[in-house]
């Protein structure tokens, strides 16, 4: 299973605005110099996230983006799903599709409990424990240095 760009960036975007920003508005422009992702990939990313309220957002000066809500109520598997798309490892699981071979697919039990471990996986993680980990991360590194 790979994971496109936008979720990666989509995760290190959110996180960053976590950690660094805290509850300032952060421009594109200083994420995107720190993460070492184009400001206009991290547009793209912003237009998928702020519909779901995830964000708040200012103009001006001293405008940006920030998180609007407590990251810690932020499902990993409501990020992935906004940035990735169905996270199905195969189409036969998607809700919109219909298998013909499904009632007699020996393979079917497999896919169908990857899936559930994948969307289990990400369930029981959330935004905050990304922000906590980057911080302690982060901390332990400068301790070590």
């Amino acid at each position: 299973m790979k994971f496109s760009t936008r979720t990666r960036y989509g995760l290190r975007f959110l996180i960053y605005l976590g950690s660094e920003g805290g509850d300032r508005y952060v421009q594109l422009g200083e994420i995107s110099e720190a993460e070492k992702v184009s400001q206009k990939y991290l547009e793209q990313i912003v237009r998928l996230l702020k519909p779901s309220g995830i964000l708040d957002s200012a103009r001006g000066v001293t405008g940006g983006y920030k998180i609007a809500v407590d990251p810690d109520k932020v499902r990993l598997d409501r990020l992935f799903e906004l940035l990735e798309g169905d996270l199905a490892p195969i189409n036969c699981l998607r809700e919109d599709e219909h298998c013909e071979r499904a009632s007699r697919c020996p393979t079917l039990p497999l896919w169908m409990e990857l899936d559930d471990l994948v969307k289990n996986f990400l369930k029981e993680r959330s935004l905050g424990d990304l922000i906590r980990n980057t911080k302690a991360n982060t901390c332990s590194m400068m301790m070590t240095n």
